[in-house]
């Protein structure tokens, strides 16, 4: 979506895995920066220095994958965890709520 609407959507990826506690381990941040790379993912990465579990309290989140999308100013559209499709569920609320921005 990012690459379809670069002057609208941000895409931000989290990555909550942690091999300790504190800042994730240079090891960590290659083996995220490799995988990215391999995704062919050009997006914000932001590597969790929180504690799994206390990072799905904070959002209420059941599981992951999970994706939370966000109008412009911030609030918190819908949140996405368990079973979801980006194709079916992600995708269609962000054009939806393009289209509602641009009057479309």
């Amino acid at each position: 979506m990012q690459k379809k609407y670069p002057q609208t959507v941000k895409a931000i990826s989290l990555n909550v895995d942690h091999d300790e506690e504190g800042e994730p381990s240079q090891e960590l941040q290659k083996e995220v920066l490799d995988k990215l790379t391999e995704l062919n993912l050009n997006v914000t990465n932001i590597l969790s220095s929180t504690i799994f579990d206390d990072v799905l309290d904070r959002r209420d989140i059941f599981g992951v994958p999970a994706a939370l999308v966000f109008s412009a100013d911030g609030k918190l559209l819908k949140k996405f965890d368990g079973g979801f499709s980006y194709e079916e569920d992600v995708i269609p609320l962000i054009e939806e709520t393009l289209k509602k921005s641009t009057g479309d």
